[in-house]
């Protein structure tokens, strides 16, 4: 943990990462020291900002439900803030898992629709390695 949101702080952006397993945490805090880490389940999770951006890498596949793990990150943002995801990719051993969540590219477009995300685009990419991987982003409406 903890890569995606070095390189978006040398960008120039603030970030928060967050985490339910403190172990994992705390090897991105020894990692990236200027960066900010939270233990926080998504679900139960309530930022004393909203966010102009979320990124989800690797990570809502094992949220559930995925409909209100969805509505947490729609509730997270500010009106116009954008989310991107990435879900899947994972070897097949993790995929056979009940608690692996594995949408088509239609059925997350449809949820998060139904959450009131606009601008929804989701795609598979690379099918062929370990089932693929959905790249989904979508904006919340102004």
């Amino acid at each position: 943990m903890g890569g995606s949101t070095a390189r978006l702080a040398r960008a120039g952006a603030r970030v928060t990462g967050i985490d339910v397993l403190p172990a994992l945490l705390e090897q991105a805090r020894f990692a990236h020291p200027g960066c900010e880490f939270v233990e926080a389940d998504l679900l139960d999770y309530r930022p004393a900002e909203p966010f102009d951006a979320v990124l989800a890498h690797a990570t809502l596949h094992w949220v559930h439900p995925p409909r209100e793990a969805a509505e947490r990150v729609f509730d997270c943002l500010k009106p116009g803030g954008r989310f991107a995801a990435s879900l899947g990719g994972a070897v097949e051993s993790a995929r056979e898992l009940e608690a692996y969540f594995r949408p088509a590219p239609g059925e997350y477009t449809k949820l998060l629709g139904r959450v009131g995300f606009a601008e929804v685009e989701v795609e598979l990419l690379r099918p062929e390695v370990n089932g693929g991987t959905l790249i989904a982003s979508a904006r919340r409406p102004l």
